[in-house]
């Protein structure tokens, strides 16, 4: 017991973010799974489209050493994030929400339309069921659709707004896992999910899952990006700008995985192979090349018009599969995008302002969004030096914008996994039926704050001022992050 007591004690005074809540959820006997890595994407025809699962994860959180602050009680189960692909049904919508203008504050050369499309019909069941042994076989197939009682009930969660229109299924494991107690968590877990439409032709189709166990410790803070694209041609402008942004965040800063999303392969192209290479060995750095057409030909389409069109899609995987993997999940959307905390501007910084936070949580009480404030920066302000230099060398998104907007806005969400389901770029759908629909925090900008660089591009130069009128407050509190990226030099392979 002391030594036990004394490991803990020390652990925390060196700060090691790796005794977050999730470790002791593991500990506590509370399996993780993620689909398995490259395997196909499980898709099944239903009516003129295809009903496909592209995440899904199994997660609880229970027993004695659960995660209790800022989290609820939850049995073990499935969460599968579901396409409904139906070539005549996609579009492309520009959000709307009340009066706001839905452009405020973008870019004008882009197109921030998201992609809509079909959904399960009304009345939809979904029920699975686990494999012989507990999950170690296969649920034949043959035996499906005539045995649907077999199949242990679960839920349709669905989201429709005007940003995003989406399904999830969710079930309980149920009393096929009790033998894990016994001879523990298979490292494949064999799943079946069935679906039955009241109201279709269809009466009932079945999709098979294959999970993999995932043994590594809960990590408190990954971040993952919007569909991204364009990054060789945005290099060529401004030569280290993926470089530092992946260095700062995930050396520096504290993120423990940074999931890449990018709808043209362009992150290859603008780190090249081996840097790349490097950052996935690493583990931490997942990347996720074509998207949009790894999901859908519908959306490949689209994207080519309306690059942000896979976006809210991108979020519902990299939530459904950090169910299994982190704490907490922040949006960072693209690398105009920086996180400094005024307050921790030391090296891990990032993770000792999340476990003071999570600290404060009451327990039980679920929190699934946590707001990061952000402030605009334009080009220029005093102790800048010539801007052609400075965009060349490391650093220089951040050493040639020193001048920003005096509003700080909501901007970027953390977000807890577990209970946030679905996402826009700026905040998170928990599920409307839930008992604990969760709560939300507020994190004050000296101790985290993302500078965005607004006019990083040179075709994107006043933007700022076009946002707020003013942007001229000098700011300085990111210079630690230039000493840093200059001192490191040109990134090896």
């Amino acid at each position: 017991m002391c030594w036990s007591l004394l490991f803990v004690l020390l652990a925390s005074l060196l700060g090691d973010a790796r005794l977050s809540s999730g470790a002791a959820s593991v500990a506590a006997g509370n399996p993780r799974y993620v689909l398995c890595p490259h395997t196909r994407l499980p898709s099944v025809a239903v009516g003129a489209g295809q009903l496909r699962v592209f995440a899904a994860s199994v997660f609880g959180n229970e027993g004695r050493a659960r995660d209790r602050f800022g989290r609820s009680n939850s049995a073990l189960a499935l969460r599968a994030a579901l396409l409904v692909d139906d070539a005549e049904a996609w579009k492309a919508e520009l959000p709307t929400f009340g009066w706001h203008n839905p452009n405020a504050g973008h870019s004008g050369t882009v197109s921030y339309a998201k992609c809509m499309g079909s959904t399960l019909p009304e009345g939809t069941i979904v029920g699975c069921r686990v494999g012989g042994n507990g999950g170690i076989k296969r649920v034949p197939l043959e035996r499906n659709e005539s045995d649907w009682w077999q199949f242990g009930g679960g839920r349709i969660v669905s989201f429709k707004n005007t940003e995003l229109q989406q399904d999830f299924a969710h079930c309980v494991l149920g009393s096929e896992t009790v033998r894990w107690r016994r001879t523990g968590p298979p490292a494949r877990l064999h799943v079946r999910l069935a679906f039955q439409f009241v109201e279709a032709e269809q009466l009932s189709v079945a999709l098979p899952l294959e999970l993999c166990r995932v043994d590594e410790p809960v990590r408190l803070a990954s971040f993952c990006s919007q569909p991204l694209y364009g990054l060789a041609r945005m290099q060529r402008e401004l030569p280290w700008a993926v470089d530092d942004w992946l260095e700062y965040h995930l050396e520096y800063l504290g993120f423990e995985l940074g999931e890449i999303y990018d709808i043209d392969g362009s992150l290859e192209k603008a780190l090249g192979r081996p840097r790349l290479e490097k950052w996935v060995k690493s583990g931490r750095l997942v990347y996720r090349p074509h998207f949009a057409a790894n999901l859908s030909g519908g959306f490949e389409a689209i994207s080519k018009e309306h690059p942000y069109c896979a976006e809210t899609w991108a979020y519902a995987h990299c939530l459904t599969t950090h169910r299994a993997l982190s704490r907490f999940v922040m949006l960072l959307h693209a690398p105009d995008e920086y996180v400094v905390s005024q307050r921790r501007p030391e090296e891990r910084g990032l993770l000792k302002v999340l476990l003071d936070y999570q600290r404060g949580m009451l327990p039980d009480e679920p929190v699934s969004l946590v707001r990061v404030s952000a402030s605009s920066f334009a080009r220029g302000g005093p102790g800048g030096v010539d801007d052609a230099h400075d965009l060349s060398a490391r650093g220089g998104v951040v050493a040639t914008s020193r001048l920003r907007g005096e509003l700080r806005y909501l901007h970027t969400p953390v977000l807890d996994p577990t209970s946030c389901i679905s996402a826009g770029p700026h905040t998170c759908y928990s599920e409307a039926e839930s008992e604990f629909p969760g709560l939300v925090l507020e994190i004050e900008p000296e101790d985290l704050v993302v500078h965005h660089y607004v006019e990083m591009l040179a075709r994107n130069v006043g933007r700022c001022k076009s946002q707020h009128k003013w942007c001229d407050t000098p700011d300085f509190t990111a210079s630690h992050l230039v000493r840093w990226l200059r001192e490191r030099g040109q990134p090896g392979v």
